[in-house]
């Protein structure tokens, strides 16, 4: 009975697997297009494309039809060598050509006449318009997110406004109900609830509070950001205003890995030069790591990463404090000089130890207004020994 449970287990995982490279939706990957023609653009059918990613030693085969156009949909974001090769042409090398999440990029190809063995080489990409695509979309990449000045806790949301269309981002809620420190922007005008953020194509929108992120990843975790303002697929969907597609960095054959702390304190702030008020002490540290690389080489990577923070922020309040005078029993200045005090008069502070009701006037103040140190109890000027001096007048 085990034996047959656990086969039926081997095979539905077996199953499952198969369609796993065909059901990744193109919001998480790209796709790799082009023609082969000869050099007078005749189209050549049966050519053999091989893409290889070059930081995984992975490869997709494909061949070109009749019109001489290929299709390679599910490409993984990342940086591709492509080869074509026909006989009785000259092969075509193209090195590092690079597709990123929900884009089209094309590898056209005009083979001339000669052996295989000859080998055509192609550095760079082409700049071509975009005529493979309608949407309107932009891209932050894992450059740019390292090296650009982001927000106090380092969010990639507030580079979004480098993207046309995108307004500049700003703060919802309080630290309790933001925890993850989510930002919000308008896109193309439209109200910040109705954007759709996803992360590696899984919504990402957090449900209980409309327009804020669920979870927010460390800028030196992310691969790109894509950014669709306009004309977008109907499989991003659910968005009237723009949908935010954050890819979380990928394993490679070579092992890989990053550290970084930041630190925001008060004494690098610059303050009022005019200003007497301490400011109070601010020191916000974020730390953490990523790491990457191989299980199976050329087959199975993994990657992970952390990140933690400590925030301490002091606050100013405005407090009343008492005077040192006070602190040592001397009120006399809460009363006009020259006052007896014989009769009840407010700011007198009568004995307390003597008989006799100060309503009345026949309970005696104490001198000058004056409370000697030895009538004050020991425990409460230790506790006015630990507060502050007023520091502004008021």
């Amino acid at each position: 009975m085990k034996r047959n449970l656990l086969a039926c287990i081997a095979f539905l995982i077996c199953f499952l697997s198969a369609f796993i490279g065909t059901a990744t939706a193109q919001t998480v990957t790209g796709s790799l297009v082009g023609h082969v023609e000869d050099v007078n653009g005749g189209a050549i059918p049966g050519a053999r494309v091989v893409v290889t990613d070059i930081d995984r030693g992975t490869t997709r085969e494909v061949m070109s039809n009749e019109e001489g156009n290929f299709s390679i949909a599910s490409v993984e974001p990342g940086v591709y060598r492509v080869e074509i090769e026909q006989a009785n042409f000259k092969k075509i090398v193209r090195e590092r050509v690079e597709v990123a999440i929900n884009t089209t990029v094309r590898a056209d190809a005009t083979l001339e006449a000669g052996g295989i063995s000859e080998v055509v080489q192609i550095a760079g990409d082409q700049v071509q318009l975009k005529t493979d695509r309608a949407d309107v979309s932009g891209q932050i990449t894992n450059e740019q997110t390292a090296n650009l000045p982001l927000s106090l806790d380092r969010n990639y949301q507030s580079a979004l406004e480098i993207i046309p269309g995108v307004s500049e981002p700003s703060t919802v809620g309080s630290s309790f109900g933001n925890p993850n420190g989510s930002l919000i922007s308008r896109i193309n005008g439209q109200n910040e609830r109705y954007n759709n953020f996803q992360l590696d194509g899984t919504i990402n929108n957090q449900t209980n509070v409309i327009s804020q992120t669920a979870i927010v990843p460390p800028a030196d975790a992310i691969q790109v950001v894509d950014v669709s303002t306009n004309s977008y697929d109907a499989e991003q969907g659910r968005a009237a205003g723009g949908v935010v597609n954050v890819q979380i960095k990928s394993g490679t054959n070579d092992l890989r890995g990053t550290a970084f702390i930041y630190n925001t304190n008060s004494y690098f702030k610059a303050r009022n030069t005019l200003s007497t008020i301490e400011q109070p002490n601010t020191n916000l540290t974020q730390f953490g790591f990523t790491i990457g690389g191989p299980i199976i080489k050329d087959k199975t990577f993994f990657f992970g990463d952390y990140q933690g923070g400590r925030d301490r922020r002091g606050q100013n309040i405005l407090l009343s404090v008492p005077i040192a005078a006070f602190r040592n029993g001397d009120f006399s200045s809460v009363i006009p000089a020259g006052t007896t005090c014989a009769t009840p008069v407010s700011g007198c502070i009568y004995d307390p130890g003597l008989n006799g009701q100060a309503t009345a006037g026949t309970r005696a103040a104490f001198a000058g207004n004056i409370i000697p140190l030895s009538r004050i109890n020991p425990a409460a000027r230790a506790i006015l020994a630990r507060l502050p001096l007023p520091n502004r007048p008021g």
